[in-house]
């Protein structure tokens, strides 16, 4: 994985080998996000409690979906593999 300045090497701390390159915001591009998420927080606050109830139930069943490879990614960061 390459790695720029813009990015932080993940290290497993049980072999120390590399397990992901994760990137770090600017303070622009972090400013930016949160506009967007202030920006989508208004838009939900409009949305009925049925819609927002039926957005939720996706992303819950989304990262379910995932579940076990979140797990791995927990548990190698821990050293715990």
């Amino acid at each position: 994985m390459a790695q720029s300045p813009s990015t932080l090497p993940v290290y497993a701390p049980e072999d120390q080998r590399l397990l992901a390159s994760v990137a770090l915001a600017s303070e622009k591009e972090i400013s930016g996000a949160l506009q967007a998420a202030d920006g989508t927080r208004q838009v939900l606050a409009s949305e009925s409690p049925k819609v927002r109830s039926a957005r939720l139930k996706w992303i819950a069943k989304a990262i379910q979906g995932k579940a076990d490879s979140f797990a791995q990614i927990i548990c190698d960061e821990a050293g715990n593999a």
